[in-house]
């Protein structure tokens, strides 16, 4: 995994640590809230918006890494097709690799 994708990987544990503490946080089943002379709790606002956050985060990251391993094994066609070098054609694979 290249520096910048380590990053990305680290952001996303942090936003999920976050949201999972939400979810985890007994106090947020409590119904305190008022919201028109009824009590909600802070769950029950949520509705669920901080899950689905964080579904769509994981989903853009899955694409985006899935894109780039698409690119690569064109690359590597590519390469095979034009006879490049050895040394062009085992840089594409190391590059794969980062993204297994």
């Amino acid at each position: 995994m290249m520096r910048n994708d380590t990053q990305i990987y680290e952001n996303l544990i942090v936003f999920l640590k976050e949201i999972l503490g939400f979810y985890a946080n007994e106090d947020n089943y409590v119904q305190k809230h008022n919201i028109n002379n009824e009590l909600s709790s802070s769950i029950e606002l949520d509705g669920g918006k901080q899950a689905k956050s964080a579904l769509n985060q994981i989903e853009t990251i899955e694409k985006l890494t899935s894109d780039k391993q698409n690119e690569l094994m064109e690359k590597f066609s590519h390469a095979i097709k034009n006879k490049q070098s050895l040394d062009e054609v085992l840089k594409i694979i190391e590059e794969f690799k980062k993204y297994e």
